[in-house]
């Protein structure tokens, strides 16, 4: 059998059997089978070491002070070799010179320990340097770990511990500090007669504009006077020293000149900024030798000017004086003042009410407008408004814009608003609202155009939109009322209902291109056009008030049925076509522009009290109807 068998191993190739034993091999390695072993006790002794290091570093960040610094003595022994004691007391500011009667803080750092007590121990010396007295210990105060410390407590690279505040030193001091034993070396604080400014007094030099004489100010510190204003700054140090200089935030430091011992410079306040003043002592070295002050440039406010009288939109006839006052105010007074008008947006004309020279602060100044000297039409517009100047501004301040509408004389219009139309309302509803509308338009677009400064070409193009679509609704108003007057009234037509179909119809084309104007953001045509606009409207409204007064001096008799008919289809349609106006105007999209949504505000508001006066003067009418239906017979039921 062993030969056999040695003969059957002669015949295995060694080849194979290196193979099978490299294969037994690799297999072996990739199954992992000695880490899976190994691999439970391995993650609990990992764990537990993990808890002990844990516990190590918690024990020893909650351990006292001294235990702290030993065991970062025991990772850095080198340090420890190093340190002759491991408890270190850091002091600040050391050995320092100061000026006489100045505080100084005294900072100390605790390192390595937390004492029970921290003093800080003083000793004044006499004029040849012997102490004078015993020592004499002060607590010192904690530093909070919680609040922020400025640079003046950092000693090094150590923030301090505790503080203290030696005041009004007077002579040499030594000091040193002592926290539980831990004494630190003794420090010495020279006091010396260092420059410092006694009083500083300043003049202002106003600028020519203000018209105010100049100022000296005694003993002064803060500046707060007029921008442009040139301030002369005459300082005393207590004692006289080589050279000074003006310190002002973000500027080159300003040279002082020197004679009969004080220090002299000038300086043009252009912003808010500070200031302080520096000396020189007789080593050649530069010292604070002021607090710091606060320099306020104040702006030149804008002057206030508004009409006195009449200070609104009034009605007139061509032959009335209209009687204008402008009151203007100003901080430094007010150099001129004047009033520009224009007729139906044609060029304006400007009035000159004063051009003084004297410092009024306060000036009201008045004229007549003779409105039979003008070339005037019922309906026909005047737009005014008021202009300041104060001695600081090349551009001046503009009130708000009013206007005056041309009506008929006094007989023909009591008639129309007694009587009324219909459903018109005693104020007329129709000719009242249209007009309101597009004044309210004019005046919301005079605003951007007088206060353009304000806004950024975002904000500008925002509000010209929004104008240009509260015109563009007014113009679709108007022309929905012109194709339901045609078409309504066509057969009836006479003179007087053509003429207003033909000044909406002109009104209608004017508002299309003051639309356009503003779509193109160009306010100052627009307005120009809106004023025409407005006049177009103003001679619809005269127009129909003269339908009124001939509707009302031949509706009594038994012909004027047709007439009287026309009249109520009139008053209907106007009526009808604000209530459209009023709930378009009540969709406007929030979100605009402030000013002119304050506008939109008070657009509804004149338009929602127009309605309430068109319902009551509707009411009246037909009470009144019912009497004269009532008392007036045949002649009556002859009209019906």
């Amino acid at each position: 059998m062993q030969q056999g068998s040695v003969r059957d191993a002669e015949r295995v190739s060694p080849e194979l059997q290196r193979r099978v034993l490299e294969e037994a091999i690799e297999r072996c390695e990739n199954s992992g089978f000695a880490s899976r072993i190994e691999r439970g006790s391995l993650r609990r002794f990992s764990v537990a070491l993990a808890g002990v290091a844990g516990a190590g570093m918690a024990a020893v960040l909650l351990s006292p002070a001294f235990l702290q610094h030993g065991a970062m003595l025991l990772f850095t022994p080198w340090k420890a070799a190093a340190a002759d004691n491991p408890y270190q007391l850091r002091v600040g500011p050391g050995n320092l010179t100061v000026a006489r009667g100045s505080d100084q803080l005294i900072s100390a750092a605790v390192l390595g320990f937390d004492p029970d007590r921290v003093e800080v121990a003083l000793r004044p010396l006499d004029a040849s340097g012997d102490p004078q007295g015993e020592w004499r210990q002060w607590p010192m105060n904690r530093v909070s770990a919680e609040v922020d410390v400025d640079g003046d407590l950092m000693i090094g690279d150590v923030r301090a511990t505790h503080d203290f505040i030696a005041l009004n030193l007077r002579a040499d001091t030594d000091y040193y500090v002592d926290a539980s034993g831990v004494r630190s070396p003794i420090y010495r604080i020279r006091v010396k007669d260092l420059p410092y400014v006694e009083q500083i007094d300043l003049q202002y030099q106003f600028p020519d504009f203000s018209g105010l004489s100049d100022r000296t100010v005694e003993d002064g510190g803060d500046i707060a006077v007029l921008e442009g204003t040139r301030v002369l700054f005459s300082i005393l140090p207590i004692f006289e020293v080589p050279e000074g200089r003006l310190l002002i935030e973000g500027e080159e430091p300003i040279d002082l000149s020197s004679g009969d011992g004080r220090l002299t410079a000038a300086y043009r306040i252009s912003g808010n900024t500070y200031y302080r003043i520096e000396l020189m002592d007789d080593e050649g070295r530069w010292h604070r030798a002021s607090a710091e002050y606060m320099i306020t440039a104040l702006e030149n406010q804008p002057p206030i000017v508004r009409f006195t009288n009449p200070g609104r939109d009034i009605q007139v006839t061509l032959v009335d004086e209209v009687f204008v006052e402008v009151e203007a105010e100003d901080d430094y007074g007010v150099s001129r003042l004047g009033i520009r008008y224009a007729i139906n947006g044609g060029e304006e004309t400007a009035l000159n009410l004063l051009d003084s020279r004297s410092s009024m602060k306060k000036v009201s100044a008045a004229h007549t407008l003779f409105l039979e000297e003008m070339e005037l039409g019922i309906g026909d517009s005047i737009s005014y408004y008021a202009e300041a100047w104060d001695r600081g501004r090349s551009k001046p301040v503009i009130s708000d814009i009013y206007f005056l509408e041309i009506r008929p004389f006094d007989r023909n219009y009591r008639r129309a608003e007694q009587g009324g139309g219909g459903g018109m309302g005693g104020d007329g509803g129709f000719d009242n609202t249209l007009s309101v509308q597009q004044k309210m338009i004019i005046s919301a677009t005079f605003r951007l155009v007088r206060d353009a400064e304000e806004y950024s070409d975002r904000e500008m193009s925002e509000n010209l939109t929004t104008v240009a679509l509260m015109q563009g609704r007014l113009r679709d108003q108007v022309g929905s009322l012109i194709t339901r007057m045609g078409n309504r009234g066509q057969q009836l037509l006479g003179d007087e209902e053509s003429k207003i179909i033909e000044f909406l119809q002109q009104a209608a084309t004017e508002m299309a291109v003051a639309q356009r104007e503003l779509e193109e953001e160009r306010p100052d045509e627009a307005m120009t056009v809106e004023k025409q606009a407005l006049a177009s409207l103003q001679r619809a409204e005269s127009a129909f008030r003269e339908l009124t007064v001939s509707f009302q001096q031949g509706g009594g008799g038994g012909g004027g049925g047709s007439q009287q008919q026309l009249s109520e289809d009139l008053a209907d349609l106007f009526e009808l076509e604000l209530d459209k106006l009023r709930n378009q105007y009540e969709t406007v999209q929030r979100g605009e522009a402030e000013q002119t949504q304050a506008e939109i505000d008070e657009l509804m508001q004149t338009l929602r009290e127009l309605g309430r006066r068109q319902q009551r003067e509707n009411e009246r009418q037909n009470r009144l109807r019912g009497r004269q239906q009532q008392g007036g017979g045949g002649g009556g039921s002859q009209q019906q």
